[in-house]
C-alpha cells in the first residue's frame, strides 16, 4: 500500500512539473517577437529519494525515488556575450555620433559641387586675373566686388553653420546626461523589485529582461562595468545572490562610482558621495556637460568631479565637438590668411583716381577676427574705383593691373589651405562612416549568436510542448492505474 502511495505521489509531482514546463513553453511562444525577451527553461531535477522500510532489513538511503521537481526557471543567456555586445554598442554609439556630426560638417562645405566654397574661390581668383588684364574695366570691377562679397558671406555662413553644430551638440550632451540619469533610476527601480521577488524564492526573469534592455541602452551612451554577486545553488546552477546588478561608470580619485541597485543605504539618494570608497545605495547623477572657454568639455558627477569615461555617445559628443571646433579654427585661419595676404598687396596699389590710399580690401567686424567677421571693405563696395589693381611709385600708376596679377597669384597657397581643410573633414567623415558600418556588422554577428541562444524558436518550442504533453498524459495514466490498483486492494479487504 505504501508503495502505491509513493507511486501516486511521484506521478502527481510529475503532473505539476510538466504543467510548469508547459506554462514556460507557452510563455516563450507568446513572447517570440517581444524585443529583449530571453527564452526561459523549466529546469527539472529528481526529488529526494526515501528509504524503503521493511520487516527483514533496515531502510536504506535513496531506495525509492519520489519524482521530479522544477528547481529553477532559467533564462537561457550568456553573460560573456552580453558583455561583448555592450562593449561594441559603446563603440557603435561613439562612431555613430562622430559620423552623424562630421557628415553635417562636411555638408557645410558642399564639396565637390557647383555651389560650394571652392566654386566661389575659383570665380574670385579668375576675376582678379581678368582685372589684371584690364584694370579700368567697370564690369570686371563690379563683378569682383560682387564675387568677393559672396565669398565673404559664404565664409560667414560656413562659420555660422559649424558653430550651430557645436551648440547643438552641447544641447544633445545635456539630453544624453539626462538619459543616463533616467536609465540609472529605472534600473534602480527594477532591481528593487527583482531583489524582493528573488529573495522570496521566485524567478523574476521578465524583470531581468527589462533590466538587460536598459543596460543595452545605457551601453550605447557610456561604457561601464557590471559586478554581480553570485552564489552556488542546488544542482550546480548559479544565480544572483539577491538579484542586484552593480553598474560601475567611471572612476574618481577617492574610489569608484557605482549604481548599487536596490540595496544598501539611502537607496533613494540620487547624489553620489565621492568621498566614500563604498557608496552602496547611491544611484548616479551625471552633471550636465560643462563648457568653459579654454577648458576641454567633460562630463562630471553631481559634486563637480569629472567622469572618467572612454566610450559611448557621451565620449563621441566630446570628440565631435573637438573636431568641429578644430574645423572652425582652420576656417578662421583660412579667412585670416586670405584677408591678410590680399590686404598687404592691395595697400601698395593705386586706384582709378591714381591715388594710393593704403586701404584694405577685406576687413573684420569688431570681436570677430576670423571667418565669422570677414567682409569686403565698405568703401570699396560703395566705390569700385577704389580697388587698387595697379602699381605706381608716385601714385600716378598707368593702371597696368600688376597688383591684381600678384593677388591672383596668391591662389595656390589659399587653395591649398582650403583643400587641406576639406580633405581633413572628408577623411575623418569617411573613417567614421566606415567604423560605424564595421560596428554594425560586428554587432549584427554578436546579436545573431545571442539570438541563436536566447531567442525563441517556435519549432523547438512546439517539439518541447509535445514532449511535455506526452509525459503529462503518461503521468495521468499512471495516476489512473494506481487508482485502479487501490480500488482492487480495497475490494479484496471487503
Amino acid at each position: 500500500m505504501s508503495g502505491t502511495f509513493f507511486g501516486f505521489n511521484t506521478a502527481l509531482k510529475s503532473l505539476f512539473a510538466q504543467q510548469k514546463a508547459m506554462n514556460t513553453t507557452s510563455h516563450n511562444i507568446a513572447n517570440a517577437s517581444t524585443p529583449g525577451y530571453t527564452r526561459q527553461q523549466a529546469v527539472m531535477a529528481a526529488d529526494f529519494a526515501f528509504p524503503v522500510p521493511s520487516m527483514n532489513r533496515p531502510g536504506g538511503a535513496g531506495q525509492v525515488g519520489t519524482g521530479v521537481n522544477v528547481v529553477e526557471m532559467r533564462r537561457i543567456r550568456d553573460q560573456f556575450l552580453d558583455k561583448q555586445i555592450r562593449q561594441e554598442l559603446a563603440s557603435l554609439g561613439y562612431w555613430e555620433q562622430m559620423a552623424e556630426t562630421l557628415k553635417l560638417a562636411e555638408t557645410t562645405f558642399i564639396e565637390p559641387s557647383d555651389s560650394g566654397l571652392s566654386t566661389l574661390f575659383n570665380e574670385f581668383w579668375v576675376t582678379w586675373q581678368e582685372l589684371s588684364k584690364n584694370a579700368e574695366n567697370v564690369a570686371i570691377r563690379t563683378s569682383l566686388v560682387e564675387t568677393s562679397v559672396s565669398l565673404a558671406e559664404a565664409l560667414n555662413h560656413a562659420h555660422s553653420q559649424l558653430t550651430t553644430i557645436v551648440n547643438d551638440l552641447k544641447y544633445v550632451a545635456d539630453i544624453k546626461a539626462d538619459q543616463v540619469n533616467t536609465i540609472a533610476q529605472q534600473i534602480d527601480d527594477l532591481n528593487k523589485q527583482i531583489a524582493t521577488i528573488q529573495l522570496a524564492g521566485d524567478a523574476p526573469n521578465d524583470l531581468k529582461d527589462k533590466r538587460d534592455l536598459l543596460l543595452d541602452e545605457l551601453a550605447k551612451l557610456v561604457d561601464f562595468e557590471i559586478e554581480e554577486t553570485t552564489v552556488e545553488r542546488p544542482v550546480g546552477y548559479k544565480k544572483d545572490e539577491d538579484g542586484n546588478t552593480e553598474v560601475v561608470i567611471g572612476k574618481v580619485p577617492d574610489g569608484q562610482i557605482k549604481i548599487y541597485l536596490g540595496k544598501g543605504k539611502n537607496p533613494d539618494n540620487l547624489l553620489v558621495d565621492v568621498n566614500q570608497t563604498d557608496v552602496q545605495g547611491n544611484s548616479i547623477n551625471v552633471r550636465q556637460i560643462d563648457f568653459i572657454d579654454g577648458v576641454p568639455p567633460t562630463f562630471g558627477w553631481a559634486d563637480g568631479n569629472d567622469m572618467d569615461i572612454n566610450n559611448g555617445q557621451l565620449v563621441g559628443i566630446i570628440a565631435a565637438i573637438s573636431h568641429v571646433e578644430d574645423y572652425i579654427t582652420d576656417l578662421d585661419n583660412l579667412a585670416i590668411s586670405l584677408a591678410r595676404s590680399i590686404n598687404e598687396l592691395h595697400r601698395t596699389g593705386t586706384d582709378l583716381y591714381d591715388e594710393n590710399k593704403g586701404i584694405n580690401f577685406f576687413a573684420f567686424r569688431p570681436g570677430q577676427f576670423g571667418a565669422s567677421g570677414i567682409y569686403v571693405n565698405d568703401v570699396i563696395v560703395d566705390d569700385i574705383n577704389l580697388i587698387a589693381a595697379s602699381f605706381g611709385d608716385d601714385g600716378s600708376g598707368d593702371h597696368n593691373g600688376s597688383i591684381a596679377l600678384q593677388i591672383s597669384q596668391l591662389r595656390p597657397a589659399i587653395d591649398r589651405q582650403y583643400d587641406q581643410l576639406v580633405s581633413r573633414i572628408g577623411v575623418k567623415t569617411n573613417e567614421a562612416a566606415r567604423r560605424t558600418d564595421g560596428q554594425d556588422v560586428l554587432i549584427g554577428q554578436l546579436e545573431g549568436r545571442k539570438e541563436s541562444m536566447s531567442g525563441v524558436s517556435l519549432d523547438e518550442e512546439m517539439a518541447m510542448m509535445l514532449q511535455f504533453q506526452r509525459i503529462y498524459q503518461a503521468s495521468a495514466t499512471m495516476i489512473t492505474t494506481l487508482d485502479e490498483m487501490i480500488q482492487t486492494i480495497l475490494a479484496m479487504k471487503r
